[in-house]
């Protein structure tokens, strides 16, 4: 759904409009549902840690999801709030906490094989687009940033649907 945001964006900033908006809910609760999958298999860890995180990545969700909403609300012209602000944050904070659940996940060995490596891959995603922009460029940078979110997000969707208690959870 980024990507498909990115593309409608011509590789810039997405659009504020309210079709934009609805692609990033979209992805949102896509991100929803396998957050809940890896909550459910203890991927990130049984201890008071991964139970927190769990519940940091669930608020900063839904605030991401609230500025999709906002944004779909107000398509052309979105809200000047403390709130908004809030919300909009929320998604790179999100995006890079993954990378602490992605961490949490490799350590807790529950995982097997690649489904381990999973959620860091998608943590390592907005990192790898800033570090690409002076290499690349802006537009190439968040072209790449698309895809890999594509990929990686497909690839944690499969891990999470795969999840049947034998090839991926010991």
């Amino acid at each position: 759904m980024l990507f498909a945001q990115s593309a409608l964006s011509g590789f810039g900033p997405p659009a504020p409009t309210r079709l934009n908006a609805a692609l990033g809910l979209f992805f949102v609760v896509g991100w929803v549902i396998s957050l809940v999958a890896m909550r459910r298999a203890r991927a990130t860890g049984r201890g008071a840690a991964a139970a927190v995180l769990f519940g940091v990545q669930a608020i900063g969700l839904g605030l991401a999801a609230m500025q999709q909403i906002q944004d779909f609300i107000y398509s052309n012209a979105p809200p000047r709030t403390t709130f908004y602000a809030l919300c909009d944050a929320a998604w790179p904070v999100s995006m890079l906490l993954m990378i602490v659940a992605g961490i949490f996940t490799a350590a807790a060995r529950i995982l097997t094989g690649w489904r381990r490596w999973i959620p860091l891959l998608c943590g390592l995603g907005l990192p790898a687009m800033f570090a690409l922009m002076p290499v690349l460029g802006g537009q190439k940078a968040v072209l790449f940033f698309g895809a890999y979110t594509f990929a990686a997000w497909l690839l944690l969707a499969v891990a999470v649907v795969s999840l049947d208690g034998r090839s991926a959870v010991r």
